[in-house]
């Protein structure tokens, strides 16, 4: 499982599990896993293992990512279920619709991430995970400057100036 949530994180495209019922254990570390969460309001989200005798391990990095240590830390001690619109809230899940509503949502989600430059999102997802709790000093100026720099020589830049140019959409926008 870990190295599941790890490849999961490391995809270089844009992930979002499509969350309804109970979700727990191995499958809320795969969701939290995950760029992006959309969840049927009826779904509930739960962090369990204290009440089982375990430790989450699994979950703790993106756990922290997704709602800050103090959050993480009450949550994972409490043990509690969620309901989706209170996972919301706390940063478990990105949104909660009706659940008839929720692959139209999770579909409208796709469109719209399919409007940027996979190159650029790949590099996203790289350089957060990166550049997490590190210190924003020369060091990281320096860092992003060569990203943003070599990324004007890649071939979805390239791409966008021409479909600029010739007024239209870059290529990878279907």
């Amino acid at each position: 499982l870990p190295d599941a949530v790890q490849a999961i994180c490391e995809l270089p495209k844009p992930t979002t599990p499509r969350v309804q019922g109970s979700v727990a254990g191995g499958g809320l570390d795969i969701m939290l896993g995950c760029d992006y969460a959309v969840a049927a309001e009826s779904a509930r989200i739960g962090l369990t293992s204290v009440r089982n005798g375990l430790l989450a391990g699994i979950a703790i990095p993106v756990l922290i990512q997704a709602v800050g240590a103090r959050r993480a830390r009450q949550m994972l001690m409490h043990g509690g279920m969620y309901e989706a619109r209170e996972a919301a809230q706390l940063g478990l899940v990105d949104c909660a619709v009706p659940a008839a509503m929720l692959d139209a949502e999770i579909a409208k989600l796709a469109d719209e991430l399919k409007r940027g430059a996979p190159s650029v999102q790949a590099l996203i997802k790289t350089l957060v995970a990166r550049m997490d709790g590190q210190p924003n000093d020369t060091a990281m100026a320096e860092l992003i400057g060569r990203q943003v720099a070599a990324q004007c020589l890649t071939p979805d830049a390239t791409e966008v100036m021409s479909a600029f140019l010739q007024k239209r959409k870059p290529g990878w926008i279907s």
